[in-house]
């Protein structure tokens, strides 16, 4: 379902219907670590810019922090989403992770303490895309609805709303450039 490349370049992480995790050596193409993340399909995976946390998420809603440190310890459990957690981004510093949903609703969490930062509500459908900026300061949603709205991490607030009524489909991805 989803794959996310540790900032070494060397390895992933990735996440399948199975509720495994997947961890691969991608000089070799090998399989270097699996494990079993939830008990219900995973469809949402990030590790964080430092390399020290991986996040899981799937269809019961549930995110798991694991520390890449000592993957046999438990998670912690981000609780909240009342949907199936489509997409996890970090923020650049590592200290947030930012989740969108189908019920709506992106949140952003505060890594440490594993609580819900802010609830990012103003989609009219799923939030199936999310994307946070290159300097750590916004984060981008794309909905079902057809909008992709930017919000400050800082405040929680919409800070703009992009409306693509002429396209045939929903969104379901969104990214910022580099610059």
């Amino acid at each position: 379902y989803d794959l996310a490349v540790f900032p070494d370049g060397i390895r992933c992480a990735s996440v399948d219907r199975n509720s495994k995790v997947k961890i691969w050596d991608l000089q070799k193409g090998e399989l270097v670590h699996e494990f079993s993340a939830a008990s219900r399909p995973l469809s949402a995976v990030a590790v964080s810019g430092d390399g020290t946390w991986l996040a899981t998420a799937g269809w019961s809603g549930r995110i798991r922090v694991w520390s890449l440190s000592d993957l046999g310890a438990k998670p912690r459990h981000l609780e909240g989403h009342r949907g199936v957690v489509n997409r996890l981004a970090f923020t650049p510093d590592s200290r947030m992770l930012v989740s969108c949903s189908r019920d709506k609703n992106a949140r952003i969490w505060d890594v440490k303490n594993g609580k819900s930062q802010f609830v990012l509500r103003g989609h009219g459908a799923p939030i199936s895309g999310l994307a946070v900026s290159p300097n750590g300061m916004s984060v981008a949603t794309a909905s079902e609805d057809r909008t992709v709205k930017i919000w400050s991490i800082a405040q929680g607030k919409i800070q703009h709303t992009l409306t693509a009524k002429r396209l045939p489909q929903p969104m379901h991805a969104v990214l910022f450039t580099p610059d």
